[in-house]
C-alpha cells in the first residue's frame, strides 16, 4: 500500500465549496442528462484539481493504492485504470528486455 502524500491543508479540494464533485456517481441506469452532469462535475473537479501544488504526488498516490475512488490528481478511476495499464506493460517489456 503506497503512503499517503504529505498534505499541508492548503490544498484547493478541501476548500471546495461541495466536496462531493470530487466523488461523481452515476445512476445505475443513466439518462443522457445524468450523463451530462456527471461529465460536468468530473470536469469542475478536474479544473480545482489543475491549480493545486500536490497534484502529481496526489496521482502518484491513487495509481499506488488499490480502489481509490474519486478523481485524485485530476484524473478518474477509468483514467488510472489506463495508467496502470501503461505501467504494468512498461514494466514487462523492460523485464523481457532484462532491464530493471
Amino acid at each position: 500500500m503506497a503512503t499517503a502524500p504529505y498534505f499541508d491543508g492548503t490544498q484547493p479540494c478541501l476548500k471546495a465549496e461541495d466536496i462531493d464533485i470530487f466523488f461523481p456517481e452515476l445512476p445505475d441506469h443513466p439518462t443522457n442528462e445524468d450523463r451530462a452532469l456527471h461529465a460536468k462535475t468530473v470536469l469542475e473537479a478536474k479544473a480545482v484539481c489543475n491549480t493545486c501544488p500536490f497534484i502529481e504526488p496526489c496521482l502518484a498516490y491513487a495509481v499506488k493504492t488499490p480502489n481509490t475512488y474519486g478523481i485524485w490528481g485530476a484524473t478518474t478511476e477509468d483514467e488510472r485504470a489506463r495508467v496502470k495499464r501503461q505501467i504494468s506493460k512498461q514494466k514487462h517489456l523492460a523485464k523481457k528486455k532484462g532491464t530493471p
